[in-house]
This record gives structure tokens, sequence and C-alpha cells, in this order.
């Protein structure tokens, strides 16, 4: 998949003063999310503001306040991956208002009674991406089941290796789609041999 339609290296260079901007691409590990999050980027869209049903269907136990739905980017090795995230655009939990924390208890409960989760995690990220490792600026919910066929690690920072990786990731993706082309699926290997070389620098 190649970006529909190129940006300049102007554009791309005005996008990326903007610090948080630039965390959120850089927490990108894959091709087709980090172009779904550029296309946001660029057109300055929320992907959680912006939803398109049809894609991307609500659950039953969304409410007012809060939508439940399937991660569009499930963790590699979860069996269930759910969201509930604010309606209303926010970043930071200190935002949100009593009747925003009861209806997320409510959105919860249908979770709990809904779905089978024999055991998992909950993880709620908010404020600035430099303490959250996030990708996306709209402070949501997951609920991850893993499915016992591999390790799911969801940090919270990253270590210096870790940002050297995803700087060059970065680069390596931006490189691409400023040429109007795709990596192919030796850029993955690729970037395993780079991991491997940061962490022994560290």
């Amino acid at each position: 998949m190649v970006h529909k339609h190129s940006p300049t290296p102007e554009q791309v260079q005005e996008l990326l003063k903007d610090e948080e901007v630039r965390i959120s691409l850089t927490h990108c590990g894959d091709w087709d999310y980090f172009l779904s999050q550029l296309t946001n980027e660029l057109s300055r869209k929320c992907p959680f503001c912006q939803v398109d049903e049809k894609k991307n269907k609500s659950l039953d136990g969304s409410n007012k306040y809060w939508r439940v739905q399937r991660s569009k980017f499930p963790k590699k090795h979860s069996e269930i991956h759910l969201l509930i995230v604010p309606r209303r655009h926010i970043t930071h939990i200190k935002e949100l208002t009593i009747r925003e924390w009861v209806a997320l208890l409510r959105a919860g409960w249908w979770v709990l009674k809904n779905f089978d989760l024999a055991g998992g995690g909950i993880i709620w990220r908010f404020g600035s991406l430099k303490y959250t490792a996030a990708s996306v600026r709209h402070s949501h919910v997951n609920i991850i089941v893993p499915n016992l066929q591999g390790e799911i690690r969801d940090p919270l920072a990253k270590t210096p290796a870790k940002v050297r990786e995803n700087d060059t990731r970065l680069e390596f993706f931006l490189s691409h789609v400023l040429a109007g082309t795709a990596p192919d699926e030796t850029w993955k290997k690729h970037m395993e041999r780079l991991k491997l070389s940061f962490e022994k620098k560290d």
C-alpha cells in the first residue's frame, strides 16, 4: 500500500515541527498503521473522532459518552483487543466529567458481561505521548486478552535503543512516502538488524 497523495518535503517538514506528531509517527511499528496515522495527521483528523461506522462498528455497550469497539490494529498474540473510547476528544483523564466516569463504568460492565475474559490486562494511556509511548492523541482504554501463542508488551516508555530504532524506522518510512513507493518485506529484516546494533550500543 502506498500513500494516495504523497506529501511534499515541505509538508512533512512542517508536520514534524509538532513534537507530539513526530512522537506519534515514531510509535507506528507497521507500514500500514504508519500510513493510516500519517494520513490522519496530514488532514488534522483524529481517528477516534472521525469514525467510519461501516468499517469499525460500535458495539452494543457503547453509550452517550463512550464508544466500545474492536481494535482496528489488535495487538499481535491477542485473542481479544477491545477499546473503550471517549466520544469527546480528550487527551488526559483529568478532563473527564463525573458523568463520563460513571458512563465508563457502565461500558466496562457491559464488556465483562458480554465477553469471556479469562484474564488479560487493561491499559489506559493519557497525557503527552512522551509519557505514554502511544501513537494516538485521544485517550482511550485498551482491554486485551492474550491468545497464549506469544508475548504481548505495551510499554509506557521506550529504552534509548528503542527510541533510536523508532526514529530510524520513521525516516525510512518517510523516505518511501516522499518517493511514492512502498517498502518490500525486507525492511522488517533490516530493522531487526538495526535493533540488535542499537541494543549492543546500550
